[in-house]
């Protein structure tokens, strides 16, 4: 586990979400403490530092954004989008 580099909570949804130097960010469930989900970003080429996280109040969708990607991820994790933000 590498360093924790962005954190986001909502309490609507009783999650915390935290992103980390090794692409890995980390669903948390507020009510009990415990871990819910892992979402992996990129692969072993980029080892990409997640750097901001989101979770939108009204729907409980996780955004995330790694090197020139941001991704969408519905509360259980499933990917919805994935967006390359670079030139």
């Amino acid at each position: 586990t590498q360093r924790v580099a962005c954190v986001a909570t909502s309490r609507t949804w009783s999650v915390m979400v935290s992103g980390s130097e090794d692409e890995c960010v980390i669903v948390w469930d507020l009510n009990k403490g415990f871990y819910r989900h892992s979402i992996w970003h990129g692969n072993e080429c980029l080892r990409a530092e997640v750097y901001l996280s989101a979770i939108n109040k009204s729907t409980g969708y996780i955004a995330t954004c790694f090197i020139s990607y941001l991704m969408l991820h519905t509360i259980n994790t499933t990917t919805c989008q994935t967006r390359h933000c670079g030139r």
